[in-house]
C-alpha cells in the first residue's frame, strides 16, 4: 500500500510517500503528478522518507517527478542511493541532449 499526502502552502507542495511505491500502488503516484504537480512555479519536494520498497516502474515516476523539477528528500542507505541513481540518470540525460 502507497499513501500519498499533499502539503500545499504559497511557496511549495510537499508530497510525503508512505509505503510501498511499486504496482499497483506508483499508477495512483503518476496520476496524482500529472493532475496536481506544481506547474504553478512553487517548489515542489518529495519526502520518500517512508518509503520501504520501490520498483523499476517506481523509479521511473520519481525520474519523471525529478526531472519537471521536484526535489526527491531521502533518508537511509537504500532510498539515497536510488535518489543518487536516479540524479545520476537526470544529468546523463541532461548531458546527452547538450551534445
Amino acid at each position: 500500500m502507497l499513501r500519498i499526502t499533499i502539503i500545499e502552502d504559497g511557496a511549495e507542495q510537499r508530497w510525503s510517500l508512505h509505503g510501498r511505491l511499486e504496482a499497483p500502488w506508483v499508477e495512483e503516484l503518476e496520476t496524482t503528478w500529472k493532475e496536481r504537480c506544481g506547474r504553478d512555479g512553487r517548489r515542489c519536494l518529495v519526502d520518500l522518507s517512508e518509503v520501504t520498497v520501490i520498483d523499476q516502474r517506481g523509479e521511473e515516476v520519481l525520474k519523471t517527478m525529478k526531472e519537471a523539477g521536484a526535489e526527491l528528500i531521502a533518508r537511509g542507505v537504500y532510498l539515497r542511493h536510488v535518489v543518487d541513481d536516479i540524479a545520476s540518470r537526470c544529468r546523463h540525460r541532461t548531458a546527452r541532449r547538450a551534445q
